[in-house]
């Protein structure tokens, strides 16, 4: 069987695709899943550490308050945010305590998420 457009006859390598669904988790976030889960993860972590009146100067009654502020997009960002370094600092920040937040030290791996 011929196929019109040549993507087209990839559809018939279901190995080729098995290939490709295998490799997508190893793909990170793309930005905005990023930007979201690494707020998630920060606001775990000042609501789990920080004490009601810290929490309030910075004007955050829960964590969704948190979250929705710091999951605001970066618009100063150069745009160069890779996927693959963003996974890695979500990796990371799981082993983040509150002695490393309150000394706001955060994963290296976070340095390099643009």
């Amino acid at each position: 069987m011929r196929f019109p457009i040549p993507f087209a006859s990839l559809l018939s390598f279901p190995v080729l695709w098995a290939v490709v669904l295998a490799l997508l988790p190893a793909c990170g976030p793309d930005e905005d899943a990023f930007d979201l889960d690494f707020a998630e993860s920060l606001c775990a972590l000042h609501f789990e550490c920080d004490d009601a009146a810290l929490l309030a100067t910075f004007g955050w009654s829960d964590e969704a308050a948190c979250v929705a502020e710091l999951s605001q997009p970066d618009t100063a960002s150069g745009g160069g945010y890779r996927s693959k370094d963003g996974k890695a600092c979500l990796d990371a920040m799981e082993s983040v305590t509150c002695e490393d937040l309150a000394a706001n030290t955060f994963p290296a791996a976070c340095a390099q998420v643009q």
